[in-house]
């Protein structure tokens, strides 16, 4: 694990400078596909044992590079998601570190700021809203979320999957029936995400959510307008 721990570390420092993103944004399918290879190879490795303190950070430290250029400007980081979205393996190792319930909180914050920022996307957004069981945690860490961050990495996922998408509000609606994410999303209006979510949700799935619960039909009518206040004011 030294290796390529070193290695990674050495990537992400360099990637601090333009100039060397510029060069690197270069070989971005070589980079993309050892970088998406590695995280795979390190999934399977935890999962079969091995030095778990040496994997998670190895893990970590090639999220957080990805991560890095997912979020770069331009047309390095444009070069970058699509390598990551053309790569048929990325979407599933992210899945797969979230179906770990025992996976380090550390872990899941880049993956869900990764989903985010790829979600801005709208074939990605179509795509990632299709995979089941990366809807379902995300829902979970909002809704139940273990710290602050992990509940804000996934409202904003939530937030930016949900727009101008039927079919994932129709996902995300029916996830967990059981779970009455309305009525949840009503008591958490404070929240700027639940509020976006909540709205992204009315608009685009109104004549659905009928068909859920009438109860939370009326809840839904009687919550317009604090979602409206409180849309207006965050983003004021």
């Amino acid at each position: 694990m030294l290796l390529p721990l070193l290695g990674m570390s050495i990537l992400q420092r360099l990637a601090c400078d333009p100039d060397n993103c510029e060069e690197i944004a270069e070989d971005a399918t070589y980079i993309t596909t050892k970088t998406i290879g590695l995280i795979s190879y390190v999934i399977n490795k935890e999962n079969s044992g091995g030095s778990q303190k040496k994997l998670v950070l190895l893990l970590r430290s090639s999220l957080n590079f990805v991560m890095w250029f997912t979020i770069s400007g331009g047309k390095i980081g444009a070069r970058f998601r699509q390598e990551l979205l053309e790569n048929p393996f990325f979407l599933n190792c992210l899945e797969r570190i979230l179906n770990r319930r025992d996976c380090q909180p550390e872990l899941w914050e880049p993956v869900m700021d990764t989903i985010a920022l790829l979600a801005l996307d709208e074939a990605a957004r179509l795509e990632i809203g299709s995979t089941q069981s990366i809807i379902s945690n995300l829902i979970d860490a909002f809704l139940k979320p273990d710290d602050r961050l992990q509940r804000i990495a996934a409202g904003r996922a939530l937030g930016i999957i949900t727009i101008m998408s039927t079919d994932n509000c129709w996902a995300i609606l029916l996830a967990d029936p059981e779970l009455n994410l309305i009525n949840n999303l009503i008591s958490m209006l404070e929240d700027e995400y639940s509020a976006d979510i909540l709205h992204n949700l009315c608009a685009n799935s109104r004549d659905k959510l009928m068909d859920i619960d009438l109860r939370s039909s009326v809840l839904r009518e009687s919550a317009l307008p604090k979602v409206s206040i409180s849309i207006t004011v965050v983003r004021n």
